[in-house]
């Protein structure tokens, strides 16, 4: 933890201890059961949530974590590097270091944790990927599938066999 804490910015640390000094409060402020249930819906729903971009440094794919050198976050932090938890940690094989992405940042009761990342460049265009896919020849079915046409009707490959 002192690792992190020495890596954010001031003024990230001051939003890091309202939300804590926040929870605390609300936290204490239920009676009941019942109270303490909405206490922690609101704070599921009051989680702060960012447009996040950077280059990845590091990935740790065993725990789906990934160290993550962002550009500034308007109106949370500066640009810095840090340690970013993966809401989905199965997509951490398909990252790399030196991919740029950018991804939603959710701070909230379980930390720092990053959903929908999309990679937009990848640092080595020449990587074998992790998973091999069966080429089509010619000759071959073509694999059922869907698609939206330029008329936002969805289309189903099926409609064309034998044609």
């Amino acid at each position: 933890m002192s690792m992190f804490w020495k890596q954010i910015s001031l003024a990230a640390r001051y939003s890091l201890l309202a939300f804590a000094i926040a929870a605390i409060c609300a936290g204490a402020a239920g009676c009941h059961s019942a109270d303490r249930r909405e206490v922690g819906s609101q704070q599921a729903s009051s989680a702060k949530q960012y447009s996040v971009r950077g280059k990845i440094i590091a990935v740790d794919a065993k725990d789906g974590v990934i160290s993550l050198d962002t550009e500034a976050i308007p109106g949370f932090m500066e640009a810095m590097t840090m340690a970013y938890t993966l809401q989905d940690p199965s997509i951490a094989p398909g990252l790399h270091p030196g991919d740029a992405i950018t991804a939603k940042l959710h701070i909230g009761g379980q930390g720092a944790v990053l959903s929908e990342v999309v990679v937009t460049r990848q640092a080595e265009l020449n990587r074998k990927p992790d998973v091999q896919y069966h080429v089509p020849q010619p000759g071959d079915a073509v694999p059922d599938f869907q698609f939206l046409n330029q008329s936002g009707h969805r289309i189903d490959i099926r409609q064309f066999r034998g044609k």
